[in-house]
């Protein structure tokens, strides 16, 4: 089982036209989600938008970018959570990531408890 991250992996996700600060987690060899720091009553990044993700380890000390799309947008309790898809896996979350069946059963699992 690989090592879950003392500390979150903190990230600024980016476009064209805004930037985004947040951090990364249920990271897997397909993508992860992005949780946005920011309170916004809207989506920054539609569905299918690509995006670079700008990924900082606090425990390590290291960073890295990464391009990525955005599979899908949840809005919950003033924040937003993006699922992205990866064009090739950040070598820095390789430590952190899950296998792609305990990352569903963990979404199942929170969508059963409602969250």
């Amino acid at each position: 089982m690989k090592r879950p991250p003392a500390a979150p992996v903190e990230a600024v996700a980016q476009d064209h036209r805004c930037w985004l600060g947040g951090h990364v987690d249920d990271i897997t060899i397909l993508g992860c989600e992005f949780t946005s720091a920011a309170q916004a009553p809207i989506a920054e990044f539609a569905p299918g938008a690509r995006i670079q993700l700008h990924l900082l380890d606090v425990d390590r000390q290291l960073g890295e970018c990464a391009w990525a799309r955005v599979g899908s947008v949840r809005l919950h309790g003033g924040t937003c959570t993006y699922r992205l898809e990866w064009d090739d896996v950040p070598r820095l979350l390789l430590p952190f990531q899950r296998s792609v069946e305990e990352s569903i059963q963990a979404r199942r699992a929170s969508q059963a408890r409602g969250a």
